[in-house]
């Protein structure tokens, strides 16, 4: 892949309202990845008035966040690349960012590769599942894909197409688990959706969905799994990141509604390691306990018991369904007192002698 170049017109003032556009004037720096502040390259000029900063990316496909520092006003300033990588033998959940793209046909192109979207609203196949193969890609859905490489285990994808820029976007959502995913090419703020006009905090009270999204990534390190946004137990708050795709579970049909109001995520949630996600623990009526479980290639790190003043013993909104398992998985669910299995939390109110919480450690793998 070639370095990513892109260009931002600005414009900054001094003390005295004289227009400054040098290196003295603004600091420019990365804040995410973190791993790539040693890459940092941009050049500054001026024309007509105005100032202008072209980046050099890094030779890593993703998303880039900038700051730009003036000494009294910050601004930030974010970029994502088209190039997408997908790794060999392993699942991808994806959702595509460019209308009128040839990605699809890039994907099926690919040597043993496959392409599912799970259809909630469907009848279970002979084998029990609503998995189907797509003909298409649609906005605001995400996808699974999986190739098996015999000559590369990683490859490096250019789509063409033209960037989703609609005003909003509102797909149907069906009882049961539903593949969503960002349509745009910037951070959105999971708040700013609606579903069937209400907030996602306001529709999980009136039972439409889970206020909960289960995105599908890969760490640094090689490892996949589920990271759960939001997720009050570690203050992190709900965005939607680029060309990522979750699960969202649906009590009833309803309607989605994204919104193109680009925000820069909070650095908590940026810097999210989950096996570094700290259980809260305020009180004796107040606390909470993680579990993680992880393999050579998977984690499963936010799963949490504990108590709470306005929870129920049974099933309420602070107990979180567990996304669906793919294959070679390794992870940890709880059984409520009423029998019902595959929760990632079990939050039940506080007590003076002692409660019972059962869990399972689950895995497809050998050895």
């Amino acid at each position: 892949m070639n370095s990513y170049s892109d260009t931002v017109m600005f414009w900054c003032y001094d003390s005295f309202n004289n227009l400054r556009i040098d290196s003295y004037a603004v600091c420019v720096s990365i804040v995410y990845p973190k791993s790539a502040a040693d890459s940092l390259q941009y050049s500054l000029s001026t024309q007509s008035g105005f100032g202008y900063i072209n980046f050099k990316i890094p030779n890593k496909t993703g998303s880039y966040i900038y700051s730009l520092n003036s000494g009294s006003d910050t601004k930030y300033i974010e970029i994502e690349t088209i190039e997408r990588e997908f790794y060999s033998d392993k699942w991808s959940m994806f959702t595509p960012i460019l209308k009128n793209s040839n990605l699809f046909s890039l994907l099926n192109s690919q040597q043993n590769s496959a392409i599912y979207i799970w259809k909630p609203e469907e009848n279970d196949d002979e084998y029990g599942s609503k998995y189907r193969m797509p003909v298409t890609f649609e906005s605001g859905k995400s996808y699974w894909f999986k190739y098996s490489g015999v000559n590369s285990s990683l490859i490096t994808l250019t789509p063409s197409g033209d960037k989703f820029t609609d005003e909003r976007l509102t797909i149907q959502l069906y009882k049961g688990w539903n593949q969503i995913g960002n349509p745009y090419s910037f951070y959105v703020a999971w708040d700013s959706c609606s579903i069937d006009g209400l907030t996602p905090a306001q529709a999980e009270q009136n039972g439409f969905i889970q206020n909960a999204i289960h995105l599908y990534s890969r760490q640094d390190n090689g490892k996949y799994g589920y990271t759960r946004i939001p997720d009050i137990n570690s203050n992190i708050s709900g965005f939607l990141k680029p060309y990522f795709g979750g699960w969202l579970y649906a009590y009833k049909n309803c309607q989605l509604t994204y919104r193109a109001n680009p925000v820069i995520p909070q650095e908590n949630f940026l810097n999210i390691a989950p096996s570094k996600l700290a259980p809260k623990f305020t009180s004796q009526n107040n606390w909470q306990v993680q579990l993680s479980c992880n393999s050579v290639g998977t984690f499963d790190n936010q799963n949490y018991f504990g108590v709470t003043q306005e929870a129920d013993d049974r099933f309420d909104n602070s107990d979180k369904f567990k996304a669906p398992a793919l294959s070679d998985y390794a992870d940890i669910s709880f059984t409520n007192i009423d029998g019902s299995q595959r929760f990632a939390t079990d939050i039940r109110k506080p007590f003076t002698d002692f409660k019972v919480w059962n869990f399972s450690v689950n895995s497809d793998l050998k050895n």
